[in-house]
């Protein structure tokens, strides 16, 4: 018994489930492949790819001799986490983690200060937030910014240096003592490698988080505790059930927030927590691309729960300066019509971040031609 692991017990308990709620199951695991077909994958597996050609290119390094100042102060971090922070915040979950664990993998970032940096970044998509939240969900593209200028400005705050008694962090190596970008064909071929399996993984705890809330709710579970938890604070049921269902999944929780009938403004800050907390699936999925790295899985979980709830501090406190209506409209949903402007938005970012890297990739052949 002393080798057995106490979450066995739950895992039995899963699979019970799943034989008990055989039609839930398949519900949900293909709601999650829908969604991972039509939504993460277009907008992810992209991004991620470039975004490791981005760090096989030597502009990080670049970034982090000039930027080593700035980044150190404001965050206690080295300079190659300022291109990690800006591209996290474009592409968002869970390429932050990606582009984190392999600055780790790199030796680039200290192993004290991994969970600081994995934190800092992880932000949601601005595609989800401004198109599929603010346009699909809230039928209001204007509430879209203000939940994501919360969520950006909770996790830049709570990422500002910490412990600022301790040193900075060792500055970047010279540039003649750093290994040479490797060639664009190789570097190519590990990047398609690395994302297409880091985007499996994503894949399967998006599906099975997805089979997870589809038996709560054919259940009941779901119901029974929301209506536990509404009798306690007392709230309205449907609202309680929506919140509930953003601690397990973001999306599925966003679009249970939208519709749960509460006040606007209310929605609207539980929205921002939603989309800065992650629900345990995003959680799952950063963690797991940092499974190589020695982080502090609680502590990541503490400071994910801290965005969302400074995140929503300051989405309710900036509508107090805006005039609302009493309710929104009932948006498209995560499954709606809203699939479209998040596929657009995906391909303009795409189509800047490729031409960024092409200029990135030209500058750099232009100075070894020079050299030479």
């Amino acid at each position: 018994m002393k080798n057995v692991r106490p979450w066995s017990i739950l895992v039995l308990i899963a699979m019970a489930a799943v034989l008990i709620h055989p039609t839930a199951a398949m519900q949900g695991a293909g709601q999650g492949v829908t969604l991972l077909l039509q939504a993460l994958i277009p907008s992810l597996l992209p991004f991620m790819i470039l975004c490791r050609l981005l760090t096989d290119s030597g502009l990080v390094q670049l970034a982090g001799r000039k930027l080593y100042g700035v980044t150190g102060r404001l965050f206690g971090a080295g300079g190659e986490m300022s291109l990690a922070i800006v591209l996290s915040i474009i592409c968002g979950y869970p390429t932050g983690a990606k582009l984190v664990g392999s600055l780790y993998q790199d030796g680039r970032i200290p192993k004290e200060r991994l969970t600081h940096h994995a934190l800092l970044c992880s932000t949601a998509s601005p595609v989800f937030v401004l198109a599929t939240v603010g346009a699909g969900m809230l039928v209001q593209p204007s509430l879209g910014r203000i939940i994501l200028v919360s969520h950006i400005a909770a996790c830049l705050l709570l990422g500002l240096r910490p412990h600022r008694g301790r040193p900075l962090p060792p500055a970047p190596a010279a540039a003649g003592r750093e290994a040479p970008p490797p060639p664009l064909g190789t570097a190519l071929a590990r990047a398609v490698a690395d994302s297409c399996l880091a985007m499996l993984q994503v894949g399967g705890y998006v599906i099975l988080f997805s089979v997870i809330l589809a038996i709560l709710r054919q259940s009941g579970w779901l119901h029974s505790l929301a209506s536990l938890g509404a009798a306690m604070l007392s709230l309205e049921p449907a609202s309680v059930e929506a919140l509930l269902t953003t601690l397990l999944e973001m999306s599925n929780g966003c679009q249970a927030i939208a519709s749960c009938g509460a006040p606007l403004r209310w929605q609207c800050a539980a929205l921002a927590f939603a989309v800065s907390w992650g629900g345990l699936s995003i959680a799952c999925q950063s963690l797991g691309l940092l499974s190589g790295a020695p982080i502090r899985p609680f502590r990541f979980l503490l400071g994910k729960l801290a965005q969302g709830i400074l995140a929503a501090a300051l989405c309710y406190m900036m509508l107090g300066f805006v005039e609302l209506p009493a309710f929104a409209p009932i948006g498209q949903g995560i499954w709606g019509e809203a699939f479209t402007p998040v596929v657009s938005l995906a391909g303009i970012q795409l189509c800047a971040l490729t031409l960024f890297l092409l200029w990135v990739w030209q500058e750099k052949r232009k100075k070894t031609k020079n050299f030479e």
